[in-house]
């Protein structure tokens, strides 16, 4: 029995709300949900909720995501499918994102497709 492994890829989303020079990330996990918040080059505040999340993770230095201030899904991701197996949930419900913030950090969300 042969196994096909599918290669995870980046692909650009735009999640509504622009990271470039963002400054004080917060996130805060309750009930289920995660709301990240914070301050925008322009100074101003900036908040964006998921909802159902599955899983999320925040790291300060990575070497899997571009130094950017971009926002990606990551498609055939594998960490979507072992979560939505450990939940037994159907994986084409949630998406993989992945939210870069410049030198800060990253953002890797798996939360309910809107």
């Amino acid at each position: 029995m042969s196994t096909v492994t599918v290669e995870e890829q980046l692909q650009d989303i735009n999640i509504g709300l622009s990271t470039a020079d963002a400054e004080s990330v917060q996130l805060f996990y309750q009930f289920g949900d995660l709301l990240l918040r914070y301050t925008d080059w322009k100074e101003q505040e900036c908040e964006k909720k998921f909802i159902d999340v599955l899983a999320f993770r925040w790291e300060e230095f990575t070497d899997h995501a571009p130094r950017d201030d971009c926002s990606f899904e990551i498609v055939n991701s594998a960490w979507l499918m072992a979560q939505a197996r450990a939940r037994e949930v159907d994986p084409c419900n949630y998406i993989h994102y992945r939210i870069c913030f410049n030198c800060n950090g990253v953002l890797d969300v798996i939360s309910l497709r809107c």
